[in-house]
Protein backbone atom coordinates (compact mmCIF):
# COMPACT_ATOMS: atom_id res chain seq x y z
CA UNK A 1 0.00 0.00 0.00
CA UNK A 2 2.88 2.20 1.02
CA UNK A 3 4.02 2.02 -2.86
CA UNK A 4 0.92 2.39 -4.40
CA UNK A 5 0.31 5.40 -2.63
CA UNK A 6 4.11 6.65 -3.21
CA UNK A 7 5.60 4.57 -5.97
CA UNK A 8 9.67 5.57 -6.70
CA UNK A 9 8.81 5.15 -10.31
CA UNK A 10 6.13 6.96 -11.42
CA UNK A 11 6.50 6.78 -15.15
CA UNK A 12 7.63 3.98 -17.34
CA UNK A 13 8.19 4.20 -21.31
CA UNK A 14 7.16 1.86 -24.02
CA UNK A 15 6.57 0.69 -27.49
CA UNK A 16 3.75 0.08 -29.19
CA UNK A 17 4.70 -3.56 -30.29
CA UNK A 18 1.78 -4.22 -32.58
CA UNK A 19 -1.47 -2.67 -33.71
CA UNK A 20 -3.98 -2.23 -30.97
CA UNK A 21 -6.98 -3.78 -30.81
CA UNK A 22 -9.47 -4.72 -28.46
CA UNK A 23 -10.93 -1.66 -25.68
CA UNK A 24 -7.75 0.41 -27.34
CA UNK A 25 -8.98 -0.24 -31.21
CA UNK A 26 -10.36 3.50 -31.28
CA UNK A 27 -6.76 5.24 -29.46
CA UNK A 28 -4.78 6.92 -32.43
CA UNK A 29 -1.76 4.97 -31.25
CA UNK A 30 0.62 3.29 -34.21
CA UNK A 31 2.64 0.08 -34.16
CA UNK A 32 6.16 1.86 -33.28
CA UNK A 33 4.89 4.42 -31.45
CA UNK A 34 6.43 5.31 -28.24
CA UNK A 35 4.17 5.53 -24.93
CA UNK A 36 4.32 6.58 -21.37
CA UNK A 37 2.43 4.82 -18.87
CA UNK A 38 1.90 6.86 -15.23
CA UNK A 39 2.09 4.23 -13.14
CA UNK A 40 1.72 6.82 -9.90
CA UNK A 41 -1.51 8.19 -11.92
CA UNK A 42 -3.17 4.67 -12.45
CA UNK A 43 -2.10 3.42 -8.58
CA UNK A 44 -4.64 6.40 -8.06
CA UNK A 45 -7.55 5.63 -9.92
CA UNK A 46 -10.92 5.76 -8.08
CA UNK A 47 -11.76 3.40 -11.04
CA UNK A 48 -9.98 0.73 -10.02
CA UNK A 49 -8.97 1.66 -5.93
CA UNK A 50 -12.09 2.49 -4.05
CA UNK A 51 -10.60 5.80 -2.24
CA UNK A 52 -7.33 6.18 -3.80
CA UNK A 53 -6.38 8.75 -1.30
CA UNK A 54 -6.45 6.97 1.65
CA UNK A 55 -4.04 4.41 3.33
CA UNK A 56 -5.74 0.96 3.84
CA UNK A 57 -3.68 -2.08 4.23
CA UNK A 58 -5.40 -5.00 3.06
CA UNK A 59 -6.24 -4.13 -0.58
CA UNK A 60 -7.29 -6.47 -2.80
CA UNK A 61 -6.48 -4.90 -6.24
CA UNK A 62 -2.75 -4.92 -7.41
CA UNK A 63 -1.23 -2.23 -7.59
CA UNK A 64 1.40 -1.25 -10.81
CA UNK A 65 4.27 -0.48 -8.62
CA UNK A 66 6.27 -3.09 -10.00
CA UNK A 67 4.85 -2.85 -13.25
CA UNK A 68 2.71 -6.09 -14.31
CA UNK A 69 3.34 -9.12 -17.01
CA UNK A 70 6.10 -9.42 -18.81
CA UNK A 71 7.67 -6.13 -17.81
CA UNK A 72 7.11 -7.16 -13.91
CA UNK A 73 10.42 -6.27 -11.60
CA UNK A 74 12.41 -8.89 -10.95
CA UNK A 75 13.66 -7.58 -7.91
CA UNK A 76 10.18 -7.06 -6.39
CA UNK A 77 10.86 -9.79 -4.05
CA UNK A 78 13.81 -8.37 -2.34
CA UNK A 79 12.29 -4.89 -2.14
CA UNK A 80 9.31 -6.53 -0.34
CA UNK A 81 11.92 -8.19 1.78
CA UNK A 82 13.84 -5.86 2.41
CA UNK A 83 10.95 -3.11 3.32
CA UNK A 84 9.50 -5.63 5.44
CA UNK A 85 12.87 -6.44 7.32
CA UNK A 86 13.43 -2.37 7.73
CA UNK A 87 9.62 -1.91 9.03
CA UNK A 88 9.69 -4.71 11.68
CA UNK A 89 13.40 -3.70 13.01
CA UNK A 90 12.37 0.27 12.78
CA UNK A 91 8.61 -0.94 14.84
CA UNK A 92 10.79 -3.48 17.56
CA UNK A 93 13.05 -0.53 18.73
CA UNK A 94 10.23 2.13 18.85
CA UNK A 95 7.12 2.57 20.04
CA UNK A 96 6.14 5.62 17.23
CA UNK A 97 7.29 7.12 14.09
CA UNK A 98 6.57 10.95 13.28
CA UNK A 99 7.30 13.53 10.95
CA UNK A 100 8.27 16.32 12.62
CA UNK A 101 8.59 18.64 9.45
CA UNK A 102 7.85 19.54 6.43
CA UNK A 103 9.80 17.09 3.83
CA UNK A 104 12.07 18.18 0.70
CA UNK A 105 11.34 15.71 -2.49
CA UNK A 106 13.80 15.17 -4.97
CA UNK A 107 13.26 17.21 -7.88
CA UNK A 108 17.05 17.30 -9.38
CA UNK A 109 16.69 14.30 -11.01
CA UNK A 110 14.94 11.90 -14.28
CA UNK A 111 11.35 12.67 -13.53
CA UNK A 112 10.08 9.55 -13.55
CA UNK A 113 11.60 8.42 -10.27
CA UNK A 114 10.30 9.90 -6.88
CA UNK A 115 11.81 10.04 -3.44
CA UNK A 116 13.08 12.24 -0.52
CA UNK A 117 16.11 14.30 -0.49
CA UNK A 118 15.45 15.07 3.13
CA UNK A 119 12.52 13.32 5.50
CA UNK A 120 12.61 14.47 9.55
CA UNK A 121 11.14 11.76 11.78
CA UNK A 122 10.70 12.13 15.67
CA UNK A 123 11.36 8.14 17.18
Amino acid sequence: EVLRLDAPLQRNPRRVARPVAGKWADCPLQEGNQVLLFLGAANMDPTVFEDPDKFRLGRETVPLSFGSGMHYCLGSNLVKLEMRAALECLLRRFSSVEVVSSYQRLVDVDVGNWGFRRLEVRL
